[in-house]
């Protein structure tokens, strides 16, 4: 038997100012994007969509974040597995 598991949802203004239990999974339907939260942090932290749409683009200065032309490959290698 399988089960269904509905979370909280909010548009994005809503989302911004929730503050979520420690653990808690928000989704903003504005952007469909998910939010887990720490209890402590108002609009909790904001995951990274699978198209990325919602990461910036990393400059070389950024230290542990992929440049734009990391992404872009990253993108083509998914897409030849796929």
């Amino acid at each position: 038997m399988s089960k269904r598991v509905q979370v909280i949802r909010h548009i994005k203004t809503a989302a911004d100012l929730f503050l979520g239990l420690v653990g808690e999974i928000t989704v903003n339907t504005t952007d469909s994007a998910l939010r887990v939260h720490d209890g402590a942090s108002i609009g909790g932290v904001e995951q990274a969509r699978s198209d990325l749409n919602n990461v910036p683009a990393a400059t070389v200065s950024e230290d542990g974040k992929m440049t734009a032309a990391q992404v872009g490959d990253l993108a083509t290698a998914k897409s030849n597995i796929d």
